[in-house]
């Protein structure tokens, strides 16, 4: 069964004439800004999610701790993008609970956020905390033709940074195998952002493309991990997709990787919550974790 799946995979990879097909509003869309078909790019053929598991220090304690968070590579015949493909409905539904919320207060609401610190002994007394948790707000974009890849960030604020040259494409090809979700594995081993990463990938799906920025090889990347073990991405799990397209919209500002990146963790850094105490409703600011860099830069 599984092979007959990547026979399937690797006609729809190799057939370079696409199909005329309408784009309906109802489509499965995946990608950034997905409220209008006119951001569609292509169809998207098959889905993988990832489990990444990173290393952060906690704020407090100053310990090494790790957090895990699933995302998906969403592959198309030319294009890709990875990124967290449950981010809107977290913070929607976050947001659901917030309007709901402020129904409810009997003093002016202010969306102005405070310290959680200052607050604590409110919000310890109080029964209805939520915190916004909506995970990893990037989205990578591979274009494998033109091999560039486009980073774009969900909040705070629309940006996006191009890359063309740089990226981690130079490989090591090794012999040793492995068995990673019950394909056949080879790896390979590359340095990017100043650290050494290993990863594994298949040729029984012969695209060069995989989790984050990595992409390169004769074979979809599975499992790519830094010999620090700060990151370690690895598939849990395949899926075919049918009338579902990838989306886009660049209109965005431009920046620079450096100034991209730092916003990027600053918005993964931020943790804001919310809670009614007495009629008041309150909304916090806190930084539980310092996110280390998967890119670092040289003096």
């Amino acid at each position: 069964m599984k092979h007959s799946i990547l026979f399937v995979i690797f006609i729809i990879v190799l057939n370079i004439k696409l199909s005329a097909q309408d784009k309906v509003e109802s489509a499965p869309v995946y990608g950034y800004e997905t409220r209008s078909t006119e951001y569609n790019i292509e169809p998207a053929d098959f889905i993988v999610q990832y489990k990444r598991t990173q290393a952060v220090v906690n704020s407090q304690t100053k310990e090494r701790e790790y957090l895990t968070d699933t995302l998906s590579l969403v592959v198309g015949r030319r294009w890709s993008v990875f990124y967290n493909t449950t981010y809107n409905s977290r913070y929607a539904s976050w947001g659901k609970g917030n309007v709901k919320k402020t129904r409810q207060s009997t003093k002016p609401v202010s969306l102005i956020p405070v310290p959680l610190s200052s607050v604590i002994d409110k919000k310890n007394a109080s029964d209805n905390y939520a915190e916004g948790v909506f995970g990893e707000p990037t989205l990578i974009y591979y274009d494998r033709l033109d091999k560039k890849i486009y980073s774009f960030l969900y909040a705070p604020t629309n940006i996006m940074n191009k890359q063309d040259a740089g990226l981690p494409d130079d490989w090591r090809l090794g012999s040793i195998r492995d068995t990673i979700a019950d394909y056949t594995c080879m790896q390979a081993e590359t340095e990017y952002g100043n650290r050494e990463w290993v990863a594994w990938y298949t040729d029984e799906i012969p695209v060069p493309d995989g989790p984050w920025k990595f992409c390169g090889l004769p074979g979809l990347i599975l499992k790519v991990g830094d010999k620090g073990g700060d990151f370690l991405y690895e598939a849990i799990g395949m899926e075919m997709l049918e009338g579902a397209y990838i989306a886009m919209n660049d209109d965005c500002e431009m920046v620079d990787l450096d100034y991209f990146n730092k916003v990027a963790n600053d918005a993964r850094s931020i943790r804001r919550g919310s809670f009614l105490y007495e009629g008041e409703f309150i909304v916090t600011e806190s930084r539980p974790y310092i996110y280390l860099d998967s890119e670092v830069r040289g003096d």
